[in-house]
């Protein structure tokens, strides 16, 4: 059951920061760089299990232009 849980989360991160890349704010970016900090401490096979390569490359970049 834990499991689940764990997976439904990962989606529901995956649809936040998809929603947050097309934002613009301030507050948006700072909250996306939080979501990928926390994101990518997951093992690859559970990303690629949920996620598309070409919006993982999408968030990857984003995310690096705002932590760097």
């Amino acid at each position: 059951m834990q499991g689940v849980i764990h997976d439904v989360t990962i989606l529901h991160n995956i649809k936040l920061m998809r929603e947050l890349v097309k934002e613009k704010c301030r507050e948006c970016k700072k909250r996306l760089a939080n979501l990928y900090k926390r994101f990518m401490k997951l093992s690859n096979e559970k990303l690629r299990k949920f996620n598309s390569r070409k919006t993982w490359k999408k968030i990857k970049k984003v995310s690096a232009i705002l932590l760097y």
